[in-house]
């Protein structure tokens, strides 16, 4: 499969775009891309919508599939022992945000299933 870092050139190559004018269109710098193209970086949501706005294409044809990573149970285990080193205020706000996406997906599969109930013939 096509790592995202070859797809960005390779979209970039079609464009016709250097770095460095891919880096002014989207406001990103050069160095920053080159990484993103090595897969020494991997963008955030924010910089992958400015990076698909300066190529003028659809988010899916960049990268949609670079935010469905296998999941590896070490570097979770790895991500929740450094929370534990966090201030108390900042723990306050990831399990804020836990809850809510917990919440979200559970209202989500609640809705679909009332839609299959109803829609059923």
């Amino acid at each position: 499969m096509e790592r995202f870092g070859e797809r960005l050139k390779k979209i970039r190559f079609e464009k016709s775009l250097t770095q460095i004018e891919l880096s002014k269109l989207s406001g990103i710098t050069n160095v920053q891309i080159a990484r993103y193209e090595n897969n020494t970086a991997k963008p955030s949501m924010i910089v992958l919508k400015k990076l698909n706005k300066a190529l003028d294409i659809d988010i899916e044809k960049l990268g949609i599939d670079m935010f469905k990573p296998e999941l590896n149970v070490d570097e979770l285990d790895d991500s929740i022992n450094r929370m534990k080193e966090l201030p108390h205020k900042d723990l306050l706000v990831i399990k804020e945000v836990i809850d809510r996406f917990i919440e979200s997906r559970e209202t989500r599969s609640f809705v679909i299933k009332q839609n299959s109930k109803t829609t059923r013939y």
